[in-house]
């Protein structure tokens, strides 16, 4: 056995937590549950922040941001995790999103967080597209599910438009800055 594949038998068994909570950047020990702790908070205290300081958070979309980061740094589950949980946590903190939304934005952050970690850590795909995928695939399953819900009931196009259109900008910035962290990490 040479000193490389020593060094690395040695890392595996060093870091059983890494194998709990695969991903792009395997954590270890503390990292391996504080990681997913603090980003699955974040993304329930950042809405409720911004709810209650009156911020327009169909167009911030301050949930978004560490669930898809969460399934980037972190893998697959733990982003799909981190996802699910938010909403009803945020919903215990703030009263928001409102009870009938959870449903669907539940299917929606679960979908992102699994999805974009999916893309990066088993597709290898680069962050930014990662991302752009996991928010095109959640928005399609929040839309439908929304509409089954008759959440939109009424003009399907109006819906369309109240539900897309103000959160592009956000999607698009989460597309160019989310990969910005990740590239960090790997120095």
């Amino acid at each position: 056995m040479n000193g490389g594949e020593h060094g690395r038998r040695d890392h595996r068994m060093n870091a059983p937590a890494a194998r709990v909570f695969p991903g792009p950047f395997p954590l270890a020990g503390a990292r391996a549950v504080l990681a997913p702790v603090l980003l699955g908070l974040l993304a329930a205290a950042l809405p409720a922040w911004a709810h209650g300081a009156g911020l327009p958070v169909r167009i911030l979309n301050p949930m978004h941001w560490p669930v898809l980061f969460a399934g980037l740094a972190c893998g697959w589950r733990t982003g799909f995790a981190v996802g699910a949980a938010a909403p009803a946590l945020s919903f215990l903190m703030s009263g928001y999103p409102l009870p009938f939304m959870i449903p669907p934005i539940t299917l929606e952050m679960a979908a992102y967080g699994g999805m974009a970690g999916w893309l990066h850590g088993l597709r290898r795909l680069h962050p930014a597209l990662c991302v752009a995928g996991a928010v095109v695939f959640g928005r399609i399953l929040f839309i439908g599910c929304a509409w089954l819900a008759h959440v939109g009931a009424g003009d399907f196009g109006g819906y369309l438009r109240a539900a897309l259109v103000p959160g592009i900008a956000c999607a698009l910035a989460q597309v160019a800055l989310l990969p910005l962290p990740l590239r960090w990490m790997k120095r």
